[in-house]
């Protein structure tokens, strides 16, 4: 079987060349961390619909393979080519570790000219790899990670006067006044590899694309206030566990993505263009809601006051956050989780 063959110098040049090209590598299957087997190259290969569908779209092809395809008896990987579990020697950066051993940190190692495609394709159990100041920049990292979907990479996103590891849980750029550094688009596009964010405060930046947004389902706080004109939201429709939100002194209208985010408790829309309350009538959860200086009618406000007769709803003010905004127990716990990098248990 291909997986348990030794790699050679010659290949391991091969499998370089390919990850800084972001071109994909041969796959085999390798372990998921829901603890089964997948080769997504496989998967879209033999069923051409998923194929067309897809393409070599890794997190789109496996969700279709844990929900719909093994209950229609679809194969997520050639039996043929399936992995041993019999433990072989792989030389990893000077050192040497077992084919199925499942997590592997290389920090300090220069990827220019160490091959982790050639040791990830040996180790076919390898679902995690942390490579903390490997010499490479964002774009170099981001490559990697592309070319191995399967094995989550922990590498430090380099911003403005900031670093952010991929595997963080909270973060927060504290902008205070200009010579703190302002992020751009170009800088965050790099945010959609941190997965496991739950908390993001991107407050007081210059940015206009949130796509990023996309690859964090497990966000349940987050701030993208005074961003320059921020006109989309949509791909917060992407983030279902949402709890708290703040957009406020944006250029927002369009709020069809509450539709997709029912769990919003407390949400300040003040300062945007938004002239109905079509959106804010169905979220059973919602606690507090802020929507000073927008153009809300009166009779719309009183409407929401009826549907949530114990949330606190503030349309009059001036400031943003007066009146109690930021204050409670679930505000200092958002803050501990931005300032500590560690889940509060409120937001559990």
């Amino acid at each position: 079987m291909k997986i348990l063959k030794a790699f050679a110098g010659a290949a391991a040049a091969v499998f370089l060349t390919l990850m800084l090209t972001g071109i994909k590598a041969e796959a085999a299957p390798h372990l998921t961390k829901d603890g089964e087997f997948f080769d997504y190259i496989y998967y879209a290969d033999t069923y051409p619909d998923l194929k067309a569908a897809f393409g070599y779209n890794y997190t789109k092809l496996y969700e279709h393979y844990t929900v719909i395809g093994k209950s229609e008896g679809r194969l997520g990987f050639n039996p043929a080519e399936l992995p041993s579990d019999v433990p072989y020697p792989v030389e990893v950066a000077g050192r040497t570790v077992l084919s199925t051993t499942r997590e592997l940190d290389i920090s300090g190692t220069d990827l220019k000219s160490f091959d982790l495609g050639a040791v990830i394709d040996a180790m076919p159990y390898l679902q995690k790899v942390t490579m903390i100041n490997c010499g490479l920049d964002n774009a170099g990292y981001a490559a990697l990670q592309d070319a191995y979907p399967y094995v989550r990479m922990i590498w430090e996103i380099k911003l403005t006067k900031r670093t952010l590891r991929t595997d963080a849980v909270g973060f927060s750029t504290l902008i205070a006044n200009e010579s703190d550094g302002r992020l751009n688009d170009a800088e965050c596009y790099y945010l959609k590899y941190c997965t496991d964010l739950v908390a993001l405060d991107l407050g007081h930046n210059y940015l206009h694309d949130i796509s990023f947004l996309e690859y964090m389902p497990n966000l349940k706080i987050f701030i993208i206030v005074d961003s320059g004109g921020l006109r989309d939201l949509s791909p917060l429709k992407n983030c279902p566990k949402l709890e708290y939100l703040e957009f406020f002194v944006n250029r927002v209208s369009d709020l069809s993505f509450l539709q997709y985010t029912p769990h919003i408790r407390e949400l300040n829309i003040s300062y945007n263009p938004i002239y109905s309350n079509e959106y804010l009538k169905n979220l059973p959860e919602l606690e507090k809601l802020w929507c000073e200086a927008t153009g809300i009618p009166a009779a719309q406000i009183n409407e929401l006051r009826a549907i949530y007769p114990n949330a606190t709803i503030v349309n009059v003010g001036s400031g943003s956050v007066d009146q109690g905004w930021r204050q409670g127990r679930r505000w200092q716990a958002m803050r501990s989780i931005l300032k500590e990098n560690r889940v509060n248990d409120i937001f559990y």
